[in-house]
């Protein structure tokens, strides 16, 4: 058993101690060369975590370390949660998958060149959806917190027809759209959806859609990467801008559980969590698209319930870099289950961007 700041509670007997030892240095000299000003780690594997740990600061000014109950902004990988919650309620016959924009959101009117009668929940779901993800929808739900309901659906109109057409094309506002009606037909907020449809069942204790259910103490500040070092910004999380494609705070421990259902196809802890086709239904493969970043040529496929799996590899022996890295991030990457930027859950078997 490898401690944090506690004990953990997870054995990590299956993971070769040179492994171990080797992924120790790597994430202390990462922490060291200020690639970040902490780390949280979990790796899964046949059901259950290998290896799991925290190393460097969740808030540096505070001297509070990365450990088991350091909580992570998620960012992205909230996708994967609506998705499964959206699954979730297609079985139970609240909003289903084939159902329009038109048919969960009555009255909602979009640019002229796009129709709403004619696209469906799974496209929101897929990022197929056809509408240019740029435009107030999105930025009030992840910056302004200006979102009150009638206003943004009337905002929906001011997003223009993407250009590459229904091909896949990654952004936040099918997520944005799709909470839009999961508060009319569910008839509660998508945050209580998730919290009682994934969160619960899973015994997620520290994972939320709000932050202010949460111990402020234990929350991963964020920092931005200056020549000078990491310079601390401001937490810009609230209530209000906590969205549903990017708005859970959870813990390593937690995200490791998450993972582990989708790796065994809804079974967690030897009992049936979710319906085998649910997890099943997440994983169809919906599109597919192929980029190049720099020296990396990148290739995924889009599910409902995992929004991208992503899969990248070196144009030349010279290349190593992660092709989503980004220079702001919320103090630690949760690189196993989870992280804040890029948004990824990898695990012994497959890695999922969302």
């Amino acid at each position: 058993m490898l401690s944090l700041a506690g004990p953990l509670v997870a054995e990590q007997s299956a993971m070769p101690p040179a492994a171990r030892t080797a992924l120790d240095a790597l994430l202390d000299q990462a922490v060291a060369q200020e690639l970040a000003p902490g780390l949280g780690i979990a790796i899964v594997r046949d059901g259950g975590v290998i290896y799991q740990r925290g190393v460097g600061w969740a808030d540096r000014e505070a001297k509070q370390r990365v450990d088991a109950d350091t909580l992570f902004y998620i960012a992205s990988c909230t996708k994967s949660m609506t998705a499964l919650a959206t699954v979730l309620l297609d079985r139970a016959g609240v909003l289903k998958l084939d159902a329009t924009v038109a048919e969960i959101l009555p009255g909602a009117r979009l640019a002229t060149g796009l129709d709403p009668s004619r696209i469906t929940v799974r496209q929101l779901l897929t990022h197929t959806h056809g509408i240019a993800g740029d435009g107030p929808v999105s930025y009030r739900a992840a910056y302004s917190g200006e979102i009150e309901r009638e206003s943004m659906i009337r905002a929906m109109a001011a997003h223009q027809p993407a250009a590459n057409g229904t091909a896949f094309s990654y952004s936040n506002l099918g997520y944005n759209i799709l909470s839009l009606g999961i508060d009319r037909l569910a008839k509660k907020p998508w945050q209580d959806v998730l919290a009682e449809r994934v969160f619960g069942p899973l015994g997620l204790k520290s994972t939320s859609a709000r932050v202010s259910t949460l111990p402020a103490a234990r929350l991963a500040m964020p920092y931005r990467a200056e020549p000078e070092g990491m310079a601390r910004l401001p937490y810009g999380k609230t209530d209000a801008n906590m969205q549903a494609a990017g708005g859970v705070i959870a813990s390593i421990g937690d995200l490791a559980r998450y993972l582990t259902v989708f790796m065994d196809g809804g079974m967690l802890d030897g009992r049936r969590v979710f319906p085998a086709d649910v997890i099943a239904e997440t994983q169809k493969v919906h599109a597919k698209f192929s980029a190049r970043s720099g020296d990396i040529d990148r290739t995924a496929t889009a599910s409902a319930g995992t929004s991208a799996r992503s899969t990248a590899r070196p144009s030349s022996t010279t290349a190593a870099a992660f092709p989503d890295s980004r220079p702001i991030s919320h103090s630690s990457r949760p690189a196993a289950s989870a992280s804040s930027s890029p948004a990824t859950a990898c695990s012994a078997r497959r890695c999922r961007m969302s």
